[in-house]
């Protein structure tokens, strides 16, 4: 089993993901902080203040209602003795000091919170002042300022904060690194979750969702609108340090998780190629060309006649509109559209002459003219082209009609010669026979010569009107399934012992697998016949034959191979016509028309007949499509 099929390797890997981008974006913000507030320059010194500053800045109310209390009087000494114990040097880092001062004199009064013989061992000062009015009739303002110790004893938020921040400082170098080895970490999970993204043990190809279905524009499309409409309700929580960063957190999961769900769907979309096809711009695409396409057509078959006037119509109707603007409007107009519409008409005009010069040539007889429509508009291009078929329609039934002739003589010349033959033989040989008598000793050898030659007679009449009726289509064909293999092994069992005789070693291949056509068999078999008794007569001796049924491309092929005896002196093309021998001079055995009725019963039957002639090599091929 592959790995990117274990759909439990993929939640890990996911989780894995999750886990990685989360510490990846703390250690990178961790970075960016303390870059923007020069660490990596000043050691971290102004970090550690700022800090210290901030959680000072938490609890500086507590100081101000402490000197609210000691102002008013009431409780004094309760709330006194309350901050001695939580400001002492057990319980906090900080020494604190709180000053009223009087704006009408310039008196202060100190209250010392914590009291150290000195504050030599504080390394931070932080200030906080509020206005207290209308306190005994005067105007107060409150001072509050702490001082942080260097060496933090007390368990307080400085104890646990600030070796926190001096730890991620002393590791700013070491963040770098692990930075970068986590983006390539998830980075790895990622590429390993979209190599195994639509891959599924029970399905061979790629499975595709009903989320992977939806045209990836509009998703891409519904995810940039879902992020603005975050982004518009995050400005409301902007205002609360607690409500921003639950924010930040629940809307960076959120994205985190739908980002990664589309990118694994455009993996999905990649592999199963259809990225580009199922969205919502290619579709309207395909839809404006089939418009076009059809446009087009029905445009194409509106007569000239008629798009002529639509064209006037519409011109007219351009022209009419500018001058109802106005005259200054319609001088511009008409002077930039002349030269237009003369360029046209010039076009236009060129096209026609073109046109009627090959007209003139074909009525000269000149049928090679050929028009050149390559820049010509599309009913112009269409005429011309209808020329040039004519011309190549010309030229192609004189010569069709030539080779027709010429066939028509030879036909014509051979089945005279090939009736002329047994039938001179049968004339002279019964002349024979009135002359000396049938109880003349030589009566058996005449009557014997006259038996053969009335044979060959009747088998010349036979295949004429065989041929005459697989031409026609006049043959009854009944096609059913049928195996090629076993047919042509039982052909080649009637005719091995009389290849044998005459010198020839059949050799048969046959597929193992079984080679059903849609034939019929009693016609196939006089394909077979024809084929074998063909290469009986003009093999040479002492070769071998070669005989075969195989399979190619969900088609059967049946190849017949012999080596002719004598030279092969016409094409295939013409071995196949009817009274045509393989050598001109008609010395040897047969009609010329075993070929002729061969291919006409193989295409009868939906098959295909080749001759293939490589000097004296001979080889016939009969094409069939598999049945299913």
């Amino acid at each position: 089993m592959k790995l990117t099929q274990s759909r439990g390797l993929r939640i890990i890997a996911g989780i894995l993901f999750f886990i990685t981008v989360f510490l990846a974006v703390l250690s990178g913000l961790c970075i960016i902080l303390m870059v923007y507030n020069n660490v990596y320059s000043d050691g971290g010194a102004y970090v550690r203040e700022d800090i210290a500053r901030l959680i000072f800045q938490r609890k500086d109310n507590a100081y101000y209602s402490y000197a609210f209390s000691l102002m008013e009087g009431d409780a004094a000494p309760s709330v006194k003795s309350k901050y001695d114990e939580q400001m002492s040097r057990e319980n906090s880092n900080l020494a604190v000091t709180v000053t009223f001062t009087d704006d009408r004199n310039e008196d202060s009064e100190q209250i010392l919170l914590k009291s150290y013989e000195t504050l030599s061992d504080y390394q931070y000062k932080f200030t906080s002042t509020w206005d207290y009015a209308h306190v005994k009739n005067n105007h107060k303002h409150i001072t509050v300022t702490a001082y942080l110790q260097s060496e933090l004893t007390a368990k307080d938020a400085y104890y646990y904060v600030m070796p926190l921040v001096d730890f991620i400082i002393g590791a700013r170098y070491t963040l770098i690194w692990v930075t970068v080895l986590l983006v390539i970490f998830a980075l790895v999970m990622l590429i390993f979750t979209m190599c195994a993204a639509g891959h599924r043990r029970e399905y061979p190809g790629i499975y595709l969702t009903r989320f992977d279905k939806i045209p990836a524009d509009l998703l891409c499309l519904l995810y940039f609108f879902g992020f603005m409409f975050s982004i518009q309700i995050g400005d409301e929580f902007m205002y609360n340090d607690m409500s921003a960063v639950i924010f930040l957190v629940i809307f960076g999961i959120l994205w985190l998780s739908l980002a990664y769900t589309l990118i694994l769907s455009i993996a999905v979309r990649i592999k199963s190629r259809t990225l580009i096809k199922n969205t919502l711009i290619w579709r309207g695409l395909k839809l404006l060309y089939k418009a076009a396409r059809i446009g087009v057509r029905v445009l194409a078959k509106i007569p000239l006649y008629y798009k002529t006037a639509i064209v006037f119509v519409v011109w007219s109707a351009v022209e009419f509109l500018f001058w109802a603007m106005g005259e200054e409007d319609y001088i511009p107009f008409w002077v930039i559209t002349r030269p237009l519409v003369m360029t046209v008409l010039a076009y236009i005009v060129l096209m026609l002459r073109k046109l009627q010069k090959a007209g003139e040539e074909l009525a000269c007889g000149n049928t090679g003219y050929h028009v050149d429509t390559k820049y010509m508009l599309s009913d112009f291009r269409s005429h011309g082209e209808n020329l040039n078929n004519l011309s190549t329609g010309f030229s192609l039934a004189v010569e069709e009609r030539m080779k027709s002739e010429r066939m028509k003589a030879e036909l014509i010349t051979n089945v005279s010669h090939d009736i002329k033959t047994p039938l001179t033989a049968i004339i002279s040989y019964v002349d024979l026979l009135k002359s000396e008598g049938l109880d003349s000793e030589n009566a058996p050898e005449y009557l014997e010569v006259l038996d053969k030659q009335s044979a060959k007679l009747k088998k010349l009449t036979e295949d004429l009107i065989e041929v005459s009726k697989a031409t026609s289509g006049a043959v009854s064909c009944t096609l059913q399934p049928t195996d090629v293999g076993v047919l042509l092994s039982q052909a080649l069992g009637e005719y091995e012992e009389r290849l044998r005789d005459a010198g020839i070693e059949p050799i048969l291949q046959i597929s193992e697998e079984s080679v059903t056509v849609l034939a019929d068999g009693k016609l196939l078999w006089r394909v077979f016949d024809n084929l074998f008794s063909n290469i009986r007569k003009y093999a040479m001796p002492s070769t071998r034959a070669y005989f075969s049924c195989e399979i190619s491309n969900q088609y059967a092929q049946i190849t017949f191979r012999n080596i002719s005896d004598l030279p092969i002196t016409v094409s295939s093309d013409e071995l196949c016509e009817r009274f045509v021998r393989g050598d001109r001079s008609r010395h040897t055995d047969g009609s010329g028309l075993g070929l002729s009725i061969a291919r006409s019963l193989t295409e009868l039957q939906g098959g295909t007949f080749d001759i293939v002639v490589d000097g004296d090599l001979f080889k016939a091929v009969i094409t069939f499509a598999l049945c299913e």
